[in-house]
């Protein structure tokens, strides 16, 4: 008898089916050197779930550890593609689309010449004959660049190197239905870990991260995060994973027959029972820790207070609920969404963050001045009109800051480093071309997304996009109020995940018959030339946040330089103050940032307060002084020596005896010898 090739029962067709519905390339054409991205894929998966514990990756030291991972990530990965016999790989356009935004941040901090300024430059030429004088216009002294802050530009250039790293590893690192459930379990835990652990902080928290740590930056924390927005944001991506998670496990059905039928002309109460009767005979505990996993993470959400991340959290869940159900059409997967929402708004008030949050939304500044610590709204009506004044390729990466506080007329109540949106920032920063790329690449992911939920079978394809269209439209929605791309951790989860679903959306297009634009794969003397690129890149981004590090931690050690601490006769002697001056000048020959240059100033300033101290100190009769007299006297001392008495100083000898007693009083040995060397180090 001739062996039975076809299948010929019920059953063998159903698994038949099955199998071939999950069917990826990478079983079929499996090759050995499959195995050389298990080690880059740990540690990629360790960079991912690391970095927000460390926190949040916003210290030097942290992003020289994730440039690490992702270093090893790379080179595990160009080996497992040197030894593979494709000729060809799927990579996501996404990609190339942040390419071309590192090679505009390049651009940003080239020379401009006087003959480019008509189109390249606007205000960024007056700002640096403002700040250096004429000359810098000229090309030749200053070199002025298109970027206001190229040190600012060069930070967040290294982010989308990294960001670009994270969505090729991604895509290239996570292909199997195995790998990919890896991926969503582990950021579906470390959601869950991180909202727990902020939220028992929250309840006894005592103003440090971690119970011991002092912060450096302001803001209110939450977890590992120096800021709760941050943590809203990386607990929305660790979401999506959840749901995606979620969609992947509901998909597998126990095998029990064929599927029952439930008639449309019975009540509307008999058929939502009949459902709830299915879902529960399916149900196991795979099932329902993902579930309460997801409840779990949404509340830790609602935990942190934060408005945009709770607003993200609304416009995710509809709007995946509603693409979701235009593209599967399920007829029971709209049971869970009540129970679901229930539950979180039940565990947030039990908690006791639910009217907290309704506090903070009533908070919510519209006014028409800068009178709250808000004012979000006026900052982006304030540097908005002059966004495009900047010439065509904006003011620079980094450089809001800068030119909101160029264009304020209000009393300034806090600094704005970021524009708490996004897409204003990124006009503003960027101009139109990088805002133009910022919408293509959303609007390019969407539709992979999209594009899965309504042409995928699998269930690996079908809860990736769901994830997918959850992951895009939360943090779209978070990014109008907030700047989470821009912490490192929570660029690295969002770009792994962004190059997962973009990699099996487009291998998705190359298997289906009818073609599609998203089919096309990408030539291996493309390929190779580009990892060997980005392996060189990450190396030297390795030893550039290690410089940074160092610094950081030389920072650290020297007097008056801990959180809300200024130099004072106390903080800083002047033996003191001269060691670290030397300290800082060798550094500065190594590696030379503005945090150097700026504590160099400080500390030239405060010696030249100390000599004038000693020097006040020497000419008056203080030796009989005792007690409150004596404090009394030198506090008074001390603050003659404040830069703004010197500057009153140098004012009224100009009106009281002219320009010879200025003159006098700039050749003393304490301003002489300092103050010129502060205002070279600040300039």
């Amino acid at each position: 008898m001739a062996e039975r090739n076809q299948p010929m029962t019920l059953s063998e067709t159903l698994q038949s089916r099955e199998m071939r519905r999950q069917r990826t390339p990478s079983t079929s054409d499996w090759h050995w050197s499959e195995w050389l991205g298990w080690p880059g894929r740990l540690a990629l998966l360790t960079a991912v779930l690391a970095t927000p514990w460390m926190f949040g990756a916003v210290y030097s030291f942290a992003q020289c550890y994730l440039a690490i991972g992702l270093m090893i990530a790379a080179a595990f990965w160009y080996l497992e593609s040197a030894f593979s016999l494709r000729a060809s790989q799927v990579i996501p356009y996404v990609i190339w689309l942040v390419v071309i935004g590192v090679l505009l941040a390049f651009v940003q901090v080239q020379t401009v010449f006087p003959s480019a300024t008509s189109w390249l430059a606007g205000q960024q030429l007056e700002t640096w004959k403002q700040v250096f004088g004429p000359e810098a216009a000229s090309g030749q002294s200053l070199n002025p660049t298109i970027a206001v802050d190229p040190e600012a530009n060069w930070r967040y250039t290294r982010l989308l190197i990294m960001g670009c790293a994270g969505v090729l590893l991604g895509a290239r690192l996570f292909r199997r239905p195995v790998d990919v459930m890896v991926l969503l379990v582990a950021m579906t835990a470390n959601g869950v870990a991180l909202a727990f652990f902020g939220m028992i902080q929250r309840m006894s928290h005592n103003g440090k991260m971690f119970w011991v740590f002092e912060p450096d930056y302001g803001g209110v924390l939450f977890g590992p995060f120096v800021n709760r927005n941050n943590a809203a944001g990386f607990l929305l991506i660790c979401l999506a994973a959840a749901v995606g998670l979620i969609v992947k496990l509901w998909s597998h059905r126990i095998n029990r027959g064929p599927e029952l039928l439930v008639s449309k002309e019975i009540p509307i109460w008999r058929q939502v029972a009949t459902y709830w009767q299915i879902a529960l005979s399916e149900l196991t505990a795979s099932k329902l820790a993902a579930v309460i996993a997801a409840v779990f993470v949404a509340t830790g959400v609602i935990a942190t207070l934060s408005r945009g991340g709770v607003l993200g959290l609304l416009a995710a869940s509809i709007f995946t609920l509603l693409i979701y159900g235009m593209a599967r059409k399920p007829r029971s997967g709209g049971l869970l969404l009540l129970p679901l929402v229930l539950l979180v708004v039940l565990m947030a008030s039990w908690v006791g963050f639910y009217d907290q949050m309704i506090g903070r939304f009533a908070q919510f500044d519209t006014s028409d001045e800068i009178s709250t610590w808000d004012g979000r709204i006026v900052s982006w009506q304030t540097t908005l009109p002059h966004a495009l004044e900047y010439g065509a390729f904006g003011a620079g990466l980094g450089s809001y800051p800068t030119v909101h506080r160029a264009h304020a007329d209000y009393k300034e109540i806090h600094v704005f480093e970021y524009a708490e949106n996004q897409f204003v920032q990124t006009l503003v920063e960027a101009g139109i071309p990088g805002l133009l790329l910022l919408c293509l690449a959303i609007l390019a992911f969407f539709s992979l997304a999209t594009f899965m939920l309504y042409r995928g079978s699998s269930p690996t394809n079908v809860a990736l996009g769901t994830a997918g269209v959850f992951l895009i439209s939360g943090q779209v929605a978070a990014g109008m109020f907030d700047f989470g791309w821009y912490i490192p951790a929570n660029m690295l989860a969002f770009s792994v995940l962004v190059g997962v679903v973009s990699f099996h959306g487009q291998s998705l297009a190359g298997r289906l018959k009818k073609k599609s634009w998203w089919r096309h794969e990408t030539s291996g003397w493309i390929v190779k030339p580009f990892g060997l690129m980005l392996i060189a890149v990450l190396v030297f981004l390795v030893v550039d946040y290690r410089g940074q590090s160092g610094i950081d931690q030389l920072l650290r050690q020297l007097p008056g330089n801990k959180p809300r601490e200024q130099l004072s006769r106390e903080t800083s002697t002047l033996e003191q103050t001269q060691q670290a001056i030397d300290e800082l000048t060798a550094a500065s020959a190594k590696w030379f940032d503005s945090r150097l240059a700026n504590r160099l100033g400080d500390l030239w300033v405060h010696r030249a307060r100390w000599e004038m101290y000693q020097q006040l100190m020497s000419s008056l009769p203080t030796e009989n002084l005792q007690g409150n007299a004596a404090t009394a006297v030198t506090e008074n001392l001390w603050a003659l020596t404040s830069p703004i008495r010197m500057h009153e100083q140098v004012g009224y000898l100009q009106n009281s005896v002219g320009n010879s007693g200025v003159n006098e009083f700039r050749q003393q040995p304490a301003v002489r010898n300092n103050l010129p060397l502060a205002a070279e180090y600040y300039a």
